[in-house]
């Protein structure tokens, strides 16, 4: 699965293969919106609304990310 939900955290990426292009919007409670777009394996976008979620969001695994999460701080 792309992502999951455990109380007000949004948890992603916890099945994703590292290849993987892809772009997703991803619509999870408490009216959230997430989007992203993986390329070549990392993840080259990332937005999350209202901005205040963003804080509840948490990238798991080895996946596509992990250069994006260095670079931006995420």
């Amino acid at each position: 699965d792309l992502s999951y939900t455990l109380g007000r955290r949004i948890l992603l990426f916890g099945a994703l293969p590292r290849a993987w292009d892809m772009e997703f919007k991803l619509h999870a409670r408490y009216r959230t919106i997430v989007e992203g777009k993986c390329v070549n394996g990392r993840l080259v976008y990332l937005n999350v609304e209202p901005e205040e979620r963003r804080k509840d969001v948490v990238i798991l695994g080895d996946s596509c990310v992990s250069t994006f999460i260095e670079e931006s701080g995420v």
